[in-house]
């Protein structure tokens, strides 16, 4: 049987997480899985090949959609955005809608002094 693989303190704090409707919102049959990853531009621009919709800034397999993040600044703002709408949706029952949650996480973004694209995470 192989060993589970084994993480750092450091790796453990960038390891991917899933946000959107299964983190914070009211996910139905339907909806899809958005994974944000910390990752290098070489391996954005090697998934993007195979991306089925290249009108959002997810990249997207079947139900999957990868939300590649190039910096550890903004994968924090994702993070910090996520977690906060995930424990508000605990401890109330709340959902987020996507363009409530688009709004938080561009604020996460604006604090940071980063960009945050103006066409969503996904459709």
């Amino acid at each position: 049987m192989p060993k589970p693989v084994q993480f750092d303190d450091e790796e453990m704090e960038r390891l991917p997480f899933i946000t959107g409707s299964h983190a914070y919102g009211s996910p139905g049959p339907k909806s899809d899985v958005d994974l944000v990853v910390l990752l290098s531009r070489q391996i954005k621009n090697i998934l993007n090949l195979y991306n089925e919709n290249h009108e959002t800034i997810a990249i997207r397999f079947g139900k999957l959609n990868i939300i590649p993040i190039l910096t550890e600044q903004e994968y924090d703002a994702w993070k910090e955005a996520t977690e906060q709408m995930a424990e508000v949706k605990r401890k109330t029952g709340a959902t987020f809608t996507k363009e409530v949650a688009s709004d938080k996480i561009r604020a996460a973004h604006k604090r940071r002094g980063l960009s945050y694209p103006e066409f969503g995470v996904s459709s």
